[in-house]
């Protein structure tokens, strides 16, 4: 109770602008774009706010059986591809800036019912799919993503597993503008 409090406290101080309970400097930027401390909010996000989508049969089918097999991820695995976004800026689940990708990467993402991005690299890993992160089960989006110093600088709802509507795309918008992600120069991304 008293560590629950005391997160409580530390979360009231920066929203606050109170550096003296969490020890945070509060500048938003150095050099290079990034805040030089790392998200003060490191957990997933709990409370499910987002409709999910069935991901198609026909995927789910060569999941398990096409030329390429899917692989699906436990929960522990699914962790290490969690992000956090905190002022616009994307942060690894371990409090580090994301890293800068090469001019051959190919970042896909999806999105939980409670807002929680997870991004993962197909370039590295020719079985990961939109359907690994969670298993085949449902998702909030899916889609395709670039991230540039810490950055989102393309998003889109690209995804053949779960082929997400506008709808859903605008959900991301939504909960990326929550997170502080300037929105408008990623609209166009919806019509992929």
């Amino acid at each position: 109770m008293i560590a629950s409090l005391l997160l409580r406290l530390k979360s009231l101080a920066v929203v606050a602008g109170i550096a003296v309970l969490s020890g945070l400097t509060l500048n938003s930027a150095v050099a290079g774009g990034a805040p030089e401390t790392p998200p003060h909010v490191l957990t997933p996000k709990t409370e499910a706010l987002y409709p999910v989508l069935e991901i198609e049969w026909k995927a789910l089918f060569a999941d398990h059986v096409g030329f390429v097999r899917s692989h699906y991820m436990t929960g522990h695995e699914r962790e290490r591809f969690r992000v956090v976004i905190e002022r616009g800026v994307v942060y690894t689940s371990q409090g580090d800036v994301f890293p800068d990708a090469s001019a051959t990467d190919h970042f896909i993402y999806v999105m939980d019912a409670a807002g929680n991005f997870y991004v993962g690299n197909q370039t590295l890993d020719p079985k990961l799919h939109h359907s690994s992160f969670f298993a085949g089960k449902p998702v909030a989006a899916a889609g395709e993503i670039q991230i540039s110093k810490g950055t989102i600088t393309m998003i889109n709802r690209s995804s053949g597993h779960y082929k997400p509507g506008l709808e859903a795309f605008q959900r991301v918008l939504d909960e990326l503008q929550r997170d502080g992600v300037e929105i408008e120069p990623l609209r166009s991304g919806g019509n992929r």
